[in-house]
């Protein structure tokens, strides 16, 4: 099935930031000082500048080839950068205090380009896979390595993660920037799809290296399951993110020579990636 990019995901989060932009130049939540005002009005215009680049991406490039316009990481830093760190910067009264209203609704825009750079870079990554423009640097890394739970965004979740782990996993040679990026894309989409309960990481090595992601969430409908692997393809359009989470992993997994095997459970997916330790 091909599926389409749901540009709305994109859009409508910079629709929304430039609109909080207005309401508090405008005092809607309380005066601001002269640097405050001038500070947020450069958030605007990177704002801005960020709807119109990816405006034209929509309209003369597309979205999954991106990765062949090498100029465009650093058009996506100057309009995203500001969003993020501008945003930080007059959170941490910089320029002057804050009130509580206008507290929350910078930290909405922070937020929010915080939620923008993830999704650029999946589109980035993605783009690079599917144009075949990854330089696969494949080197002997710890398997624990790849097994951080730091990297996982499982706090806005009311979420167990358990990890059965052995303390004497062996060393893998894969590429461990793509293998970790893989790991995470399965955790954070049990994640989004667990409101609760808990998620399971296991690991099992024997002629492969099996990692297995369990968990009890809404599972998957039998009418989804064979679009699944389609990228953008989201079976739920309120869901997070941009539906490339499986698609990317699945791509780097046949990048080393592995598979990922997805099945159902009573209560749940369990996800299962697999690939050979050398």
């Amino acid at each position: 099935m091909k599926t389409q990019p749901n540009y709305d995901k994109l859009l409508e989060p910079i629709a929304d930031v430039t609109s909080t932009i207005e309401a508090l130049l405008n005092d809607a939540f309380g005066k601001l000082m002269g640097d405050q005002r001038e500070e947020l009005k450069r958030v605007y215009s990177s704002a801005w500048g960020l709807h119109t680049l990816l405006l034209d991406i929509v309209t003369n490039i597309g979205i999954e080839n991106i990765a062949k316009r090498p100029y465009l990481p650093q058009k996506f830093d100057d309009y995203l950068n500001p969003l993020v760190e501008v945003s930080q910067a007059l959170l941490d009264g910089i320029d002057g205090p804050l009130n509580e209203e206008q507290i929350v609704a910078i930290d909405y825009i922070r937020i929010t380009g915080a939620l923008l750079r993830r999704y650029v870079d999946n589109l980035w990554l993605y783009s690079q896979l599917d144009n075949n423009l990854w330089q696969l640097n494949k080197k002997s890394t710890p398997l624990h390595a790849l097994l951080d739970p730091m990297q996982w965004s499982v706090s806005e979740n009311p979420v167990e993660l358990e990890l059965f782990i052995n303390d004497d996993l062996p060393d893998v040679v894969v590429d461990s920037i793509l293998m970790q990026t893989a790991i995470t894309q399965i955790v954070e989409n049990a994640v989004g799809n667990t409101e609760e309960g808990s998620i399971r990481i296991s690991i099992l090595v024997e002629d492969m290296v099996n990692i297995i992601v369990e968990d009890s969430g809404r599972g998957i409908p039998r009418h989804y399951q064979k679009d699944i692997f389609s990228p953008f393809f989201q079976g739920n359009s309120e869901q997070l993110g941009l539906g490339l989470g499986l698609p990317i992993a699945r791509k780097v997994l046949q990048l080393h020579d592995g598979q990922l095997a997805i099945s159902l459970l009573a209560h749940g997916t369990k996800v299962t990636i697999s690939f050979p330790l050398s």
